[in-house]
């Protein structure tokens, strides 16, 4: 539910629906990157990694790095915290939009949602396209590194609940960075003058940062597993709009280009 909530919220952030936005769908590319990102959320299904016994465990078996943040399991630990943090998510995309665009609405709902219907949209196809690839990425990896979480370490290696085994990398924390990233990068964009720009880019980073801490005092993950996740999505995040920026006078753009014999992707200096 809470990943729907994700992205419900960003299907539908409203950056100036007045003007035309500085991304756009290109059909060739969109149909690459969407089957991609079909085949990464779908690709896991294919791994067959059952979760082990583990054996006798310890805290000597983990790197000193990750030793050193290790914490008890506690599931409801910080949970009023976390779920602070989830409605931010929620409302700080919505706040931050209409502070800056406002949500005048004088000339009818039909007319404003018309008028924004392409920027919806396009906003539409690049968060499906990020939350796909996010969460496929990290669930696949999940298998193919099976890695312990922390409380099996703490416990002995005693604890075989079905979850034991994907602790690598946080998918949580991915599915944090990944809508940060994002807004910080169209924000940005769209509002590069705007003073709300640095809240924007601060605030979406320390919601998603404090969510990967979450995780780490709940006993759930080790500092390397938060680490990862934070990389996937911030990488991902920023990736997905790059590619469909339009190209204009004003900006450079990134461009997806499928050939016979693969995929290039190049950069277009606009002109001056």
């Amino acid at each position: 539910m809470k990943k729907c909530a994700f992205l419900l919220c960003f299907f539908t952030i409203g950056f100036n629906l007045w003007s035309e936005s500085v991304f756009t769908l290109d059909a060739r590319q969109d149909i690459i990157l969407s089957s991609a990102a079909l085949i990464a959320f779908f690709g896991h299904y294919l791994i067959d990694a059952e979760p082990t016994v583990p054996g006798v465990l310890g805290r000597s078996d983990v790197n000193f790095l990750d030793r050193a943040f290790m914490a008890d399991l506690d599931l409801w630990r910080f949970e009023p915290a976390r779920n602070a943090v989830h409605m931010g998510f929620l409302l700080a995309p919505w706040l931050a939009s209409f502070a800056v665009t406002g949500f005048d609405m004088s000339d009818g709902f039909g007319t404003w949602f018309l008028r924004g219907f392409d920027t919806w949209f396009t906003y539409g196809v690049m968060y499906a396209q990020a939350f796909l690839f996010t969460d496929g990425i990290t669930r696949t990896l999940k298998k193919v590194f099976n890695r312990y979480r922390p409380f099996v370490y703490l416990a002995g290696g005693s604890e075989t609940q079905a979850f034991t085994t994907s602790s690598f990398p946080s998918g949580t924390t991915a599915m944090a960075f990944m809508p940060a990233a994002f807004l910080s990068t169209t924000f940005s964009a769209e509002h590069p003058d705007s003073p709300w720009r640095l809240p924007v880019i601060v605030g979406s980073y320390t919601l998603a940062a404090s969510m990967g801490i979450f995780r780490m005092l709940n006993g759930e993950h080790f500092l390397t597993d938060v680490l990862a996740g934070a990389a996937i999505g911030s990488l991902i995040g920023w990736a997905i709009p790059t590619l469909h920026r339009r190209v204009n006078e004003n900006n450079n753009g990134v461009v997806f280009l499928p050939t016979a014999n693969g995929i290039i992707v190049s950069i277009r200096p606009g002109s001056r």
